[in-house]
C-alpha cells in the first residue's frame, strides 16, 4: 500500500484530481484494514498465550510484545529477524545491480540505486553497531 501512495504521488500531475482523491482514500482504507487484520493475528496469539495484555495500537507495540515472550518466543523471534535481515540484503543487492544495470544502458539516473544503496547500508550498519554493542563483556541481551 506505501508503494501505491508512492506511484500516485510520481504519476500525480498525469491523474484527474477526483482520481487522485479517491486513490488516496483507497490507500487509507488498505493502511487501516492493515492494522485491523494485525490487530486480529495478535488477537489470536493471546487466545494460547494468556499473558499477553498488548495491542497493536500501542505505541510501544514491540517493546512490550518482546517483554511479555518468553524465551522460546524470543529466540524464534531472534531466528525469524535474522533470515529476514539475510532476505533483504540479498533482494537488495539484487535491486542494486538491476537498478545499476537500468542506470548503464538507460536515462534512468542514479537515485534509485542511491536510495537501494542507503537501505543497504542502513541494514548493515545498524546490524554491525548492534552486535558490537551486545558483543561488549557484562552486556545484557534485552
Amino acid at each position: 500500500s506505501v508503494v501505491f501512495l508512492a506511484c500516485l504521488y510520481a504519476y500525480h500531475f498525469q491523474l484527474d484530481r477526483i482520481l487522485t482523491i479517491v486513490a488516496e482514500v483507497f490507500f487509507f482504507f488498505i493502511l487501516f484494514e492493515t492494522i485491523l487484520f494485525q490487530q486480529k493475528a495478535i488477537d489470536l496469539s493471546k487466545i494460547g498465550a494468556s499473558e499477553k495484555t498488548v495491542s497493536v495500537f500501542d505505541l510501544n507495540f514491540q517493546k512490550k510484545w518482546l517483554e511479555e515472550s518468553d524465551e522460546a518466543e524470543k529466540i524464534l523471534i531472534g531466528k525469524c529477524a535474522y533470515k529476514a535481515y539475510i532476505s533483504t540484503n540479498f533482494a537488495c543487492v539484487i535491486l542494486l545491480i538491476a537498478s545499476t544495470l537500468l542506470c548503464l544502458l538507460t536515462s534512468a539516473g542514479l537515485l534509485p540505486t542511491l536510495f537501494i544503496a542507503i537501505i543497504i547500508l542502513v541494514n548493515m550498519s545498524t546490524y554491525a553497531l548492534e552486535g558490537r554493542k551486545y558483543n561488549q563483556t557484562g552486556r545484557k541481551l534485552d
